[in-house]
């Protein structure tokens, strides 16, 4: 199981051997896993992964087939969802549209049977902490899509959760709202000090927020990590291509030079020492996986060299992206600042350089991935 260094209490979710079966279709198999308190921790995969699923039998939504949930060192596998400490907020909020934003808060508090004065000021205290104080008497339609996805957050937040599942809360909103609820839901985690068990297919919004983040495919981890790592010492072809863009050139190991370091042949790019996952050996097939970003095409710049041309050019406001055809290594792509002077065009030939230590060397193989679905 997967634990957080020096951790000494017990952790806000442990799942334990976490299966779930719809007939012959596995959508979560054989999950163990630990989340600190307090940590803000993503799920995050393709469609169909098993992600959702995870979320909803640690919300009680679901049965598992086997395996165990644990809250808190609480066993809650057979506890049903209203008596868990943790809330959920889902991608449709679901607020009522006759109460207004103060009643819709209150909601859960009111069901609690929680006083009159407790459950003004806890309100009162959540409309300051989501940035809603003067919307109290706004109904849902009166308010935008972020406001009513702060007040779908309150409400869950009000009840005091030892953990809150967020199931793509986001997916709703336009592109710069959710760049700015991003904002929001991290200050706000940081503030709470509560759980915050996160689901998306969006990378780049789960390691914008995330302590650390899991990537998730066909029910099973493929990988756990802090999002730098993840993104920049990937352990299977499949996280290296979910996580990010990535070039992919072939490679035979000729060498280990140690622990996560190899000689790779490389074809035309010659022998280059790299990185990568440990546990290769000479005579193995691998890929070399280079970030977009790692190629230039400065002269002298890294070690590696391959001659392309340039088939696209896509301007993406801070970046442009180049697609090169570098003829028997394939296509490549090129990420380059939108500001530099020296932007190709398409149809230009061009030498384009990486230096090998920023390549990681995965199996080609795609890993230990149960295709038994």
């Amino acid at each position: 199981m997967s634990t957080t260094a020096g951790q000494s209490r017990p952790p806000a979710i442990a799942l334990e051997q976490l299966e779930r079966h719809y007939g012959e279709l596995t959508a979560v198999a054989g999950i163990d896993l630990a989340i600190a308190d307090g940590e803000f921790f993503s799920l995050i995969g393709p469609s169909g992964c098993g992600k959702t699923t995870t979320l909803r039998i640690v919300a009680g939504l679901e049965t598992p087939s086997s395996g165990r949930v644990s809250v808190r060192g609480q066993d809650v596998t057979d506890v049903p969802a209203f008596k868990r400490p943790v809330n959920t907020v889902f991608q449709h909020y679901a607020l009522f549209p006759h109460l207004n934003v103060f009643e819709n808060i209150a909601f859960g508090l009111k069901e609690r049977k929680v006083s009159r004065g407790d459950t003004r000021r806890r309100v009162t205290e959540m409309l300051e902490l989501v940035g809603l104080t003067g919307r109290e008497k706004a109904r849902p339609k009166q308010l935008s899509g972020g406001q009513q996805q702060r007040v779908a957050l309150a409400r869950s937040l009000v009840l005091e959760p030892a953990v809150l599942l967020l199931d793509e809360p986001l997916g709703a909103l336009d592109l710069k709202l959710r760049k700015q609820m991003q904002m929001v839901l991290k200050e706000i985690q940081r503030e709470v000090g509560i759980t915050f068990v996160y689901v998306t297919h969006d990378q780049e919004e789960a390691f914008s927020m995330s302590d650390r983040v899991a990537i998730m495919h066909k029910g099973k981890i493929e990988q756990i990590g802090d999002p730098v790592d993840t993104y920049r010492r990937p352990q299977t072809l499949f996280v290296a291509d979910f996580v990010g863009a990535s070039n992919r050139f072939e490679a035979r190991v000729v060498e280990r030079l140690g622990s996560g370091s190899y000689r790779a042949d490389m074809g035309t790019l010659g022998t280059l020492d790299v990185p990568g996952v440990a546990g290769l050996a000479v005579g193995d097939q691998a890929v070399a996986v280079v970030r977009p970003e790692a190629i230039r095409t400065a002269p002298g710049f890294g070690d590696a060299v391959l001659d392309g041309t340039v088939t696209d050019v896509s301007f993406m406001g801070p970046q442009t992206q180049y697609v090169v055809d570098a003829g028997g290594l394939g296509t490549a792509a090129m990420l380059s600042p939108a500001d530099d002077d020296d932007l190709l065009h398409s149809g230009a030939a061009q030498q384009f350089r990486f230096a090998a230590r920023s390549a990681w060397l995965v199996a080609a193989d795609p890993g230990p991935v149960d295709d038994a679905q």
